[in-house]
């Protein structure tokens, strides 16, 4: 598998045809507000575009989306939007990349 990261525009190449980026991953997955009701259990990502980590995994975290989207919720909160602030304090987000899981009833779980 080769993995590229292109600075300006976050994209990573993976084996020649097939591109994903952060952008089009937070485009595609559930919304934060749609998760919460919808009676799945919820992986929510906390993320930033800045962020080296987020970048290098996109490609991983975007097959198990794939591969689990229809029982499991797929959230992304990019830090950077002021939004997601009051999120980042119920999560006790210290540092990125952060995940946080939830049950069916949208509680925390270890």
């Amino acid at each position: 598998m080769l993995l590229l990261w292109q600075r300006p525009n976050h994209l990573l190449e993976v084996e020649k045809d097939f591109d994903v980026s952060l952008k089009d991953l937070s485009a595609a997955v559930v919304s934060y507000e749609e998760a919460l009701s919808n009676g799945k259990p919820t992986v929510v990502e906390l993320y930033a575009d800045w962020c080296e980590v987020c970048l290098e995994l996109v490609l991983d975290i975007y097959k198990v989306e794939q591969q689990h989207r229809d029982r499991v919720n797929f959230v992304m909160l990019n830090v950077d939007n002021t939004k997601w602030e009051q999120k980042l304090d119920e999560f006790g987000v210290k540092g990125i990349l952060y995940f946080a899981f939830l049950d069916k009833e949208s509680a925390p779980s270890c």
